[in-house]
């Protein structure tokens, strides 16, 4: 599901925590949004996705809401369009 998104997260270490991305939309580990250049779905155009959103590391035990609204955040400034949406 997340390789039809316009966009994707590949953390290259370790992924950013809702509360980090929330308080920090250019937090050093939302460095590595992409946009897809896999396969193009017209109607998931400007979309970012995330299908993890439940999911909590012991170590951390907190829900990934928080992730996907940063993510918005931060691609309405990269791209500096409105019209960014998310699916989780």
């Amino acid at each position: 599901m997340a390789i039809l998104g316009d966009y994707y997260y590949v953390p290259s270490h370790q992924g950013v925590q809702s509360s980090e991305i929330l308080n920090d939309p250019f937090h050093h580990n939302t460095k590595d949004i992409y946009r897809s250049d896999f396969i193009k779905v017209p109607f998931l155009k400007n979309v970012i996705i995330d299908t993890h959103l439940d999911r909590i590391d012991r170590n951390h035990p907190e829900t990934r809401y928080g992730i996907i609204y940063g993510f918005m955040a931060r691609l309405v400034h990269d791209t500096n369009r409105f019209s960014v949406f998310a699916i989780g």
